[in-house]
């Protein structure tokens, strides 16, 4: 989740091309170091996507932080997907890549075997699926108390979802945020929108580059609503804590009967 920093100068987890790449999805912090402490520079990949594969410049390299360069030579968006070797769960995403432009996606992979594929128009079966063998290299664990600390030290975090056939899911990291205090910008369609407006927890904002802009702005200048961290905690805690998703799930149950 991207983080705009206060008091100390953090790292800037990836918010790739603010543009055209503004739709992907950040990486959990779990898995990315951003350079921070890592090898030093990113390792270099370049990607080309058509419509039906996906082919990468090498599919063998070490550990740590690495850097896609993905250039989509089909007919239709696309998007990248790093997967977990049971292709079951995605590391990382770079999506809404438009044809005939370029887009940057960086990550940290461990050792171990990944797959890299594309989904044109982020919909459907996934094609050009690709294995990727990750040999040791640099260390890339980042445990899940520092990730809470940087979170926690951020001005805002950002969160996004791209509009048409996600709307209704509800981004975790929005919760994640409220947690550690930390308000949020959430660029994106649905009840999290709603949420994040009606509740005072940050910045609710269409998925386009000039208003997510302008909402780093408002935060930067202190001229955004918001409730405080006791509040927002409180608030994760009453409306969508797994004791208030029990209570709404057993009351519906209720009314039905």
């Amino acid at each position: 989740m991207p983080i705009i920093t206060r008091r100390n100068v953090l790292t800037l987890l990836p918010l790739t091309a603010m543009g055209l790449g503004l739709a992907a999805c950040a990486d959990n912090p779990k898995n990315a170091k951003g350079g921070a402490s890592g090898s030093g520079k990113a390792q270099e990949i370049t990607v080309t996507l058509t419509d039906d594969s996906c082919q990468l410049s090498s599919t063998s390299f070490p550990s740590g932080v690495v850097t896609f360069t993905i250039t989509n030579s089909g007919s239709a968006p696309n998007e990248l997907e790093i997967l977990t070797e049971d292709k079951l769960q995605i590391i990382s995403e770079q999506e809404n890549i438009g044809p005939g432009t370029t887009a940057k996606l960086t990550t940290s992979l461990k050792e171990g075997t990944y797959y890299a594929a594309c989904k044109p128009n982020m919909v459907g079966e996934l094609k050009g699926v690709t294995q990727l063998t990750i040999t040791k290299g640099a260390a890339v664990d980042v445990s899940a108390d520092e990730a809470d600390r940087w979170m926690a030290r951020a001005t805002a975090t950002l969160a996004s979802l791209r509009p048409g056939g996600y709307d209704y899911a509800y981004p975790t990291k929005i919760l994640a945020s409220l947690a550690q205090g930390t308000p949020v910008i959430y660029a994106g369609p649905g009840q999290a929108a709603r949420d994040v407006r009606e509740g005072g927890l940050g910045v609710a904002c269409a998925l386009d580059p000039s208003q997510v802009a302008e909402a780093m702005v408002a935060f930067a200048s202190d001229s955004v609503h918001w409730v405080g961290a006791e509040q927002a905690r409180a608030w994760v805690r009453e409306n969508r804590s797994v004791d208030a998703s029990s209570r709404a799930a057993a009351a519906a149950v209720r009314s039905a009967l």
